[in-house]
């Protein structure tokens, strides 16, 4: 298995996709039709969305990262379990070094956190950064 494969499998590329899906169907599903019809007009008056595209584009950005690096974190210190329960499927040690995959975390996790500094910073409101 070669290390971009690897990657993917530990990042688990499959559900950060669903992440994604899903904020970006909650806020084009339900919330933007709540705040506004058919055909473009605003339906409650004063209330809009917060956030440009770009804005809620790095949103997703942040919060797929910040997951990516917590299954990197998990399978990281669930190595010594996994020997046991699913030896095939060992991908820290195995495929990526542990060093990596920590390296890894810290530089994903470090990233997210200054995009949601960012997007926090944008909608004035700096309680947002805590949420993460």
């Amino acid at each position: 298995m070669n290390s971009i494969i690897a990657f993917t499998k530990l990042i688990r590329l499959p559900n950060l996709l669903i992440i994604v899906l899903t904020q970006y169907a909650i806020r084009y599903g339900i919330i933007y039709p709540i705040i506004f019809n058919f055909s473009g007009a605003q339906d409650i008056e004063g209330v809009g969305l917060k956030m440009t595209e770009l804005d809620f584009f790095l949103l997703s950005l942040s919060t797929v990262m910040i997951a990516a690096a917590g299954y990197i974190i998990n399978d990281y210190f669930d190595v010594k379990v996994d020997r046991v329960n699913r030896p095939d499927k060992i991908i820290v040690g195995k495929y990526i070094k542990r060093r990596t995959a920590m390296g890894a975390h810290l530089v994903i996790n470090t990233i997210a956190v200054l995009i949601a500094g960012y997007i926090a910073y944008k909608v004035g409101n700096w309680k947002l950064i805590f949420i993460r």
